[in-house]
């Protein structure tokens, strides 16, 4: 069985107010590594922080600036340009990305590593939580997000997956040349590697802190895997739009057979409202699919860039 300690690791963490984890992951991931006696290297991207934590990466760096680089970006950008960044610094045969949270075991990165050494066809290996358990109505959104990407996308993605994972350097220049602003890790990684392999890791409890993934959050990010992934919603819209037509045309119809036969329908104005509210709750929702696709548009176009780097913590070759 080959062994990964001929090869350097990259780790990929972004960080947002995680002052108090910070010095913990780099200890653990320190001794992970040592026991393993694997080169390696931390990438921390301060994603606009607004406590301590660039102070706490700023320390573990004057310690020991030879495994540690600090990204620090100018504000918050999302976890999405956080992982882009980190990508661009990474220079490892191997590169893991893993949250700086202590809920994810750099152990599990190496057992990812000895599979992805042991079998050359293999370019990704992915961690799956085994042991978290969502709110039931959390639990109930995420599979339904799942079982309608998965129908209108012809990129799979695969359910209850995190970003807790180890490719090769060659994914990670994919990853990195595909030009577009509006990045969705998820649909990307499998867009690059569509056959990816999943090990169960036990999530461990946060020490400190709360999670920055409110249901709002969540929501706000499915849509975004939906619109990238997936021209689906431009097509309902347009069938949605027939259907009102049709619909329309038959309730006229209707209305004039009932006009010749001298019918009169007592709530007649009111059925005319439900049908209009309908019809506009309707067109108003394909406007905003519309929208949604011209946002992403507008986004590209202006080129504006994914993020910006205040200033960089890196020893010099």
């Amino acid at each position: 069985m080959q062994t990964v300690q001929s090869k350097k690791i990259s780790f990929v963490s972004p960080c947002y107010n995680e002052q108090d984890n910070i010095e913990p992951f780099y200890n653990l991931v320190k001794k992970t590594m040592l026991k393993e006696k694997c080169e390696y290297e931390i990438v921390f991207i301060n994603d606009g922080s607004k406590d301590n934590t660039y102070d706490e990466l700023k320390n573990i760096y004057e310690k020991d600036n030879e495994h540690i680089k600090v990204i620090n970006f100018l504000h918050n950008f999302g976890k999405e340009a956080a992982i882009l960044a980190g990508l661009n610094n990474a220079v490892g045969d191997y590169i893991c990305t893993i949250d700086s949270d202590m809920q994810q075991d750099p152990k599990y990165c190496i057992e990812m590593i000895n599979i992805l050494e042991n079998n050359k066809n293999i370019d990704m290996v992915a961690a799956k939580p085994s042991n978290r358990k969502d709110p039931v109505i959390l639990s109930f959104f995420k599979k339904g997000f799942y079982k309608l990407i998965n129908k209108i996308s012809e990129v799979p993605f695969y359910q209850g997956i995190s970003d807790f994972r180890v490719f090769r350097k060659n994914i990670k220049d994919t990853i990195i040349s595909l030009p577009e602003h509006n990045r969705f890790s998820k649909g990307i990684f499998s867009w690059v590697c569509p056959d990816i392999v999943c090990i169960d890791y036990e999530v461990k409890q946060r020490m400190t802190g709360t999670t920055k993934w409110s249901f709002i959050k969540l929501l706000k990010y499915a849509f975004a895997g939906i619109f990238s992934f997936s021209y689906v919603p431009l097509h309902i819209s347009i069938w949605s739009g027939i259907i009102e037509v049709f619909a329309s045309l038959i309730l006229s119809i209707t209305n004039i057979i009932r006009m010749t036969n001298h019918t009169t329908q007592d709530f007649s104005f009111l059925w005319t409202m439900v049908v209009i509210l309908l019809l506009m709750g309707i067109q108003s929702i394909n406007i905003g699919i519309i929208g949604q696709y011209l946002e992403k548009i507008h986004t590209e176009v202006i080129n504006r860039p994914v993020y910006v780097i205040k200033n960089i913590l890196k020893k010099e070759n």
